[in-house]
């Protein structure tokens, strides 16, 4: 006969919490991505069936987000005395805190062969690394005369080289030392000095400059983000916080209590976009626009 009112309570209060969340506007959908609880636990919760849940320690999580989210955690006082002395929870419970299985002791540390061995390679292979990278970095003048130009463009390498460390060949010179190397659009952009000529820059698009929106909560006050292909965001806005959107393309925002929020539109203050506790569409455009959605 208790377990028969207890069941009757908790379907009288699961029938009031749908009540509630259907006033604010939320469907099980919405209430599910804001407090990341599967549906069919929120169905249970709505329909007093709290016999399904694993464990009450995780019911009692579950309906104080629930609460939260559509804003009426005054119905806890009522859950309290249901969820704290509900029959078979000591059993649930150890169940979950009585199952682990101590490590085992010993453990071994790896040899030190095993060790001193990649100390080892770790050694070779860096010291191989510094070899090959000097070696491969070693390029000369005799590389560069050689693989330019042909016949047209050889030169006498050992005498370039003995020339330049002798410092009878000026950087200036090196474009006549090295004629056929050069290809002859590198030339055209040589000047008189030696300088390489500065092509113009071209200058920048202008950025397109889209409207922003800014949402500051004075409250708590759930909101929904929406262009015409998916949610871009959604959650609760808490008092102080500040959400803003550069607005590229209409979207469509849903403020779960609208008199919780603050509202500049493209560095106009709006206010409230509603008051008391009604769900309110509005649209935002990138051209500038504002609107009710009915």
């Amino acid at each position: 006969m208790k377990r028969e009112r207890r069941q009757v309570t908790l379907e009288e209060l699961g029938r009031a919490i749908k009540a509630r969340r259907e006033e604010k506007g939320l469907s099980l959908q919405n209430v599910a991505d804001i407090t990341k609880i599967r549906i069919h636990f929120i169905e249970y919760i709505e329909n007093g069936h709290f016999e399904k849940f694993h464990g009450i320690v995780y019911a009692r999580g579950f309906v104080r987000s629930v609460l939260k989210v559509i804003e009426s955690e005054d119905l806890w006082e009522y859950y309290k005395p249901l969820l704290y002395d509900a029959p078979g929870r000591d059993e649930k419970e150890s169940k979950l805190t009585g199952a682990c299985t101590p490590p085992t002791r010993g453990f071994k540390p790896a040899s030190r062969f095993w060790v001193i061995l990649i100390l080892l390679f770790t050694v070779v292979g860096t010291g191989w690394y510094a070899w090959f990278s000097w070696k491969e970095g070693g390029l000369n003048i005799e590389q560069v005369a050689q693989g330019g130009g042909g016949n047209n463009g050889a030169i006498e390498t050992s005498v370039v080289s003995e020339d330049i460390k002798s410092g009878d060949v000026k950087s200036e010179d090196l474009i006549v030392v090295f004629e056929g190397v050069v290809s002859p659009d590198a030339e055209k952009k040589i000047l008189d000095d030696g300088e390489m000529a500065e092509e113009t820059a071209e200058a920048p698009e202008p950025v397109p400059q889209f409207p922003t929106l800014e949402i500051e909560g004075t409250g708590a006050c759930w909101l929904k983000v929406r262009t015409k292909e998916a949610t871009i965001h959604q959650g609760i806005l808490e008092k102080g916080q500040k959400y803003t959107l550069e607005v590229k393309e209409e979207v469509t925002v849903t403020y779960g209590r609208a008199s919780d929020v603050q509202v500049t539109w493209n560095g106009e203050e709006l206010g409230r976009p509603g008051s008391g506790g009604r769900v309110v569409h509005i649209f935002y455009s990138s051209d500038g626009k504002t609107g009710r959605v009915n």
